[in-house]
């Protein structure tokens, strides 16, 4: 995924454009620089409103506050299944309590041919706007007293554009849960969860974002300067 990240370098000026960013609802703003290849394990940011400045970095891949052991022996909890995200152990604290949004420009996908082999596709808006998609993270106590903040980004089921770039064709295509402004405000409420109608709502947002707001492409998957990483190699994916 191609997210924004917390730092106090310049904005580079030729990616200024995807990377221009005042938050949309809350009104924060931060200096951030471009992180053109994210992966699981790294620190990227999440926005919660309890958080001072609003951003705060988090390692990619929730650790349940709850957990007994080290970081790498978890099983991938780097995406929450929208579906089972009020029942599934790990997640489900995380779902009533600590909802967060995670902010960034476009995300990868890595679409299989005929043949085994895989292209990466980046995805992004149609009108190039920065977004946020629904997450939920937690914090843990590692045993030598280190407290480690983490998170899940949710994923739901694919729209046309994602079901034809998904990778794994032998399994349901996924995407993450993009979150419209009204979906933003809905995600972050705070009201008490034993509200039966407030957990409803919350997982109402969690559904695909339309197709046609959406535009993918191939791209390479190495590059000597990582902003190569997002320019088009081949023609736009159309749903």
């Amino acid at each position: 995924m191609e997210y924004i990240r917390w730092s106090d370098r310049p904005i580079p000026r030729d990616v200024a454009y995807d990377l221009e960013f005042t938050f949309r609802v809350h009104g924060m703003g931060i200096n951030m620089a471009a992180n053109f290849d994210a992966s699981p394990t790294q620190m990227l940011p999440i926005y919660r409103e309890e958080f001072p400045g609003a951003l705060a970095p988090a390692r990619w891949g929730l650790i349940p506050f709850w957990f007994k052991g080290k970081p790498g022996d978890l099983k991938a909890t780097h995406n929450a299944t929208a579906e089972r995200i009020d029942t599934a152990p790990s997640y489900r604290e995380a779902f009533k309590q600590r909802r967060c949004l995670v902010p960034m420009n476009g995300f990868y996908e890595w679409q299989e041919q005929p043949d085994g082999s895989k292209i990466r596709h980046y995805v992004k808006l149609a009108d190039r706007r920065m977004f946020t998609c629904a997450g939920i993270w937690d914090e843990w106590q590692a045993p030598d007293g280190t407290k480690v903040r983490s998170f899940a980004i949710v994923t739901c089921p694919a729209n046309e554009l994602m079901a034809k770039v998904y990778h794994r064709k032998s399994k349901e295509p996924r995407m993450p849960v993009i979150l419209d402004s009204d979906g933003e405000v809905e995600w972050l409420d705070r009201d008490i969860y034993d509200d039966l109608d407030q957990k409803t709502r919350w997982k109402a947002v969690l559904k695909p974002f339309p197709a046609d707001a959406m535009v993918a492409y191939p791209v390479k998957s190495r590059a000597a300067k990582p902003e190569d990483l997002i320019v088009p190699i081949g023609p736009v994916v159309k749903p």
